[in-house]
């Protein structure tokens, strides 16, 4: 009976770390759970920024990475270049989901925090589509060129 029970416990502890494992979870720090791209348009954000623009901005090109620590996490961290911050300088800071928007009370909300800049929102859709949201969490209106949408280029790892 204890060689059985030995075996279910060595059974159980390699079924743990093999799902662990597939679902990033490592002792190495976060782990990164997608990158997101995407294009506005820049007057909305060069002012809730303060970002110095030229009159004749017309889009801002965006990368968000966005890291977990834990496998269901709930927070984590993130890097988001845009503007002037394009490559060399990405915003980082703490993210953290919080529940509804203006007009969804129960949609999923990303709240990404900075300790010197105002807090950017965005309504997850779905795995692969986050939606820029203004200060009071209703959702930005695009124009005929770009929406406020950034889609995943990568699988979470």
């Amino acid at each position: 009976m204890k060689t059985f029970i030995f075996f279910i416990c060595v059974i159980l502890s390699h079924a743990f770390l093999y799902t662990a494992k597939a679902q990033g979870v490592t002792d190495r720090g976060p782990v990164l759970f997608g990158v997101f791209d995407g294009r506005t348009p820049c007057g909305y954000f060069a002012n809730l920024l303060q970002e110095k623009v030229s009159a004749d901005c017309i889009k801002i090109k965006w990368r968000l990475k966005l890291y977990s620590d834990r496998t269901a996490t709930m927070d984590g961290s993130y890097e988001l270049a845009g503007f002037a911050r394009q490559r060399k300088d990405p915003r980082k800071g703490k993210w953290r989901i919080i529940k509804g928007s203006a007009s969804n009370p129960g949609a999923v909300v990303y709240a990404l925090e900075s300790d010197t800049e105002p807090t950017i929102y965005l309504q997850k859709l779905d795995d692969n589509i986050f939606y820029f949201l203004d200060k009071d969490k209703k959702m930005l209106l695009g124009n005929e060129d770009f929406s406020y949408t950034l889609h995943r280029i990568n699988k979470s790892d």
